[in-house]
């Protein structure tokens, strides 16, 4: 999963400078679905995909909590402990194909990207159509520092 600058420069201000991070407070952080890559200068509505190709799309939110639902960090890397599901694809979908997900700050509109990776399966991307259901099964999501 790569870097965006935002987080690269957000982490390095707080190793080197002492200067909290600004999305540390968030107790969620939110994944979002593109139709190409959002680059590490993106925000989250970079390449996102539209409502109007999604019917029903929203960000799915998960909870940065030590307690409830840790992700595990082992080795230098991390993955979802649970599923991450969005709606069902609505009638009027139009077949937008997502290729890339993000991690970042905002429930909705150009909140700041942290985060973000390729699809890997199915190979070439996740075709979006009425009754299609994407997901994360928990363990699928992972990122890594090493």
């Amino acid at each position: 999963m790569a870097k965006t600058t935002t987080y690269s420069n957000d982490v390095l201000a707080q190793f080197y400078n002492a200067v909290a991070l600004p999305w540390d407070a968030s107790s969620a952080l939110y994944v979002s679905l593109h139709t190409s890559s959002p680059g590490i200068g993106g925000d989250q509505t970079t390449n996102e995909v539209s409502t109007a190709a999604y019917v029903n799309y929203a960000r799915v939110s998960f909870t940065r909590d030590a307690v409830t639902d840790p992700w595990t960090v082992s080795g230098g890397s991390t993955s979802n402990p649970t599923a991450l599901t969005f709606a069902q694809a609505g009638a009027g979908s139009t077949g937008a194909t997502i290729t890339f997900f993000g991690i970042g700050t905002g429930a909705s509109g150009a909140g700041a990207l942290l985060r973000f990776g390729s699809i890997t399966s199915p190979a070439g991307g996740l075709i979006i159509s009425e009754g299609v259901i994407p997901e994360f099964p928990a363990g699928n999501l992972t990122s890594s520092e090493a």
